[in-house]
């Protein structure tokens, strides 16, 4: 299966996610978290593109395309992540994810698909992309996980 195809279909899912987290805010909490919640989106996007994908021996070859063009403005070697590194992209990703739920739950089905769509999109990447990936120092990788006897193909 064509990588990316999913990569980016993960990247327009998770760009909506955000939309329906942004919308909530704006609505229920007015002008200033809402655009405090978009400024900081940004950030942790940066965080992890520079932190995480940056770092990536496979940034050339990237799937989900925006991060990998981004991460080789960088200019990072390519090597093992540091616990900081997964911790900044794991704290990004939960700040993206978990700041909406204040607000979003005021629209039971503004909260169900931003739920069904957060799944959708971290199912993608280890069901189709991690597979395949060429990156032997990402924790995800199941190729190299494999090989260390961690967990099977």
């Amino acid at each position: 299966m064509n990588r990316i195809i999913p990569g980016i279909l993960m990247l327009v899912l998770f760009a909506v996610v955000i939309m329906l987290g942004a919308v909530s805010v704006f609505r229920e909490a007015g002008m200033p978290f809402g655009l405090g919640y978009v400024i900081l989106c940004g950030i942790s996007f940066d965080a992890i593109v520079y932190a995480f994908c940056a770092k990536c021996s496979n940034k050339t070859n990237c799937p989900h395309v925006i991060p990998g063009r981004l991460a080789k403005t960088m200019k990072r070697a390519n090597g093992p992540y540091t616990r900081i590194e997964v911790t900044v992209l794991i704290l990004s990703l939960l700040l993206i994810i978990g700041i909406p739920q204040f607000w979003i739950w005021h629209s039971l089905g503004q909260a169900a698909a931003f739920w069904l769509l957060t799944i959708l999109a971290v199912l993608l990447t280890p069901c189709f992309l991690c597979a395949q990936c060429a990156n032997t120092f990402c924790p995800l990788n199941r190729r190299r996980n494999a090989e260390k006897g961690e967990i099977k193909l």
